[in-house]
């Protein structure tokens, strides 16, 4: 299930898959995250997509975390995840 949630934020980059990855990540390490990324990867997984979806939380409205419930601190820790 993990995988398919990194795969996600590696190939769209969504508000709710960054949310996902990163409640994830208190439980996996980023090695980790990005191995089940790949293994559930249709075609090919690049590292460079997933990291290119990470730097997008910076640009991410607050408005589009918030509507998921997240908090202005856990917006806060999730960009600071992310970058």
């Amino acid at each position: 299930m993990i995988g398919t949630k990194v795969r996600a934020l590696a190939d769209r980059g969504a508000p709710r898959d960054l949310i996902d990855v990163y409640a994830a990540s208190r439980r996996w390490s980023n090695v980790d995250l990005e191995e089940f990324g790949r293994r559930h990867a249709r075609g090919r997984f690049e590292r460079e997509d997933l990291q290119a979806n990470l730097t997008g939380a910076e640009w991410t409205d607050d408005e589009a975390f918030a509507a998921y419930g997240l908090a202005p601190a856990t917006i806060t820790a999730l960009r600071t995840w992310a970058l």
